[in-house]
């Protein structure tokens, strides 16, 4: 019997320290610091700093909320009897590409998720103009994006994956990258059915 293992999707840690952290004594003066340029460009305000995360297989799935292009809030740890497919793009006309493949992965028993860098308002039309089968999920902070490794913060973008989640919450597959739909629905299928 095969064992799960835990594969990182991917490790990234980010610490940044934008300004001081606590009060100096007032008995205690530092000489003032003249900073470049350059060196005060590099600074990370505290509303750019986001947590990283890293997901594994055989694990529970980062859990969140976010609202669909439906309407409705969705939470994945309430989708627990469904296998789940997120899919994570760059850009949203990258979704084009999983309409074709859409049939074949709900047959295989998957509900699919396809997780944006878009506002909430702007989902259901993204749905109806481009004819999209499946639910849009916003993630317009990124957030979502980078709960799950897939944010990259140089660019301020979702760097594309996907993962699998069985139906009791629990991550099967995480891959990284722009996979042609057509092996996404191969690897889903062989997962889920086993051929």
């Amino acid at each position: 019997m095969m064992r799960p293992t835990s594969i990182p999707l991917t490790i990234v840690a980010l610490l940044a320290l934008a300004g001081p952290v606590g009060a100096q004594s007032s008995d205690h003066k530092s000489p003032p610091t003249t900073r470049s340029r350059q060196e005060k460009s590099q600074d990370i305000s505290l509303g750019q700093l986001r947590v990283v995360g890293r997901i594994y297989v055989g694990a529970p799935v980062p859990d969140f909320t976010a609202l669909s292009s439906s309407g409705r809030d969705i939470t994945i740890s309430r989708q627990k009897g469904d296998w789940l497919v997120l899919l994570f793009v760059e850009t949203r006309e990258d979704f084009h590409m999983f309409r074709e493949v859409y049939r074949e992965l709900r047959g295989a028993g998957a509900t699919v998720f396809g997780v944006t860098k878009e506002k909430p308002q702007r989902l259901r039309v993204i749905v109806e103009r481009d004819s999209l089968p499946f639910d849009l999920l916003a993630d317009d902070t990124g957030d979502i994006s980078a709960l799950y490794g897939l944010y990259d913060i140089h660019r301020g973008a979702t760097t594309p994956g996907f993962v699998l989640v069985d139906r009791q919450g629990v991550v099967r597959m995480a891959l990284q990258g722009q996979a042609p739909p057509e092996q996404v629905a191969a690897l889903t299928r062989f997962t889920i059915v086993g051929y």
